[in-house]
């Protein structure tokens, strides 16, 4: 229940104001170029934000050990629908980094989780 609600949260917020328009607004493909603009505190805590959620959730998908992947694929496949999405969202910018951080949270924290379980 605990992961719906947190994948559920992923969406809502990443849809968040659901304001569609017809036009839609191209995906900034070069990673982390969006994080370089605007204020560079709500940009490092949107970073934070975005790492924290993936690896709270892969720690919560780590307790089904034959689900742990489809589940992580999910996450990055959310993610990645989230933010094609926000192509047609008024006020979002859509962005490859997202993606990319939750790719990147999966492949190191899964190692880090075990550690700590076991310690």
């Amino acid at each position: 229940m605990t992961l719906v609600l947190l994948w559920l949260s992923i969406v809502v917020d990443g849809l968040a104001p659901f304001q569609w328009s017809a036009v839609s607004v191209p995906i900034d493909w070069i990673p982390f170029r969006s994080m370089l603009r605007g204020s560079m505190e709500a940009n490092f805590w949107s970073l934070v934000a975005i790492v924290v959620i993936t690896a709270v959730f892969l720690g919560l998908a780590s307790r089904w050990q034959g689900m742990r992947g489809f589940l992580t694929l999910g996450l990055i496949g959310t993610v990645a629908a989230v933010e094609l999405l926000q192509m047609h969202v008024l006020g979002r910018t859509p962005d490859v980094t997202p993606v990319l951080l939750v790719v990147l949270t999966a492949w190191w924290a899964p190692g880090r989780l075990l550690a700590t379980r076991l310690a």
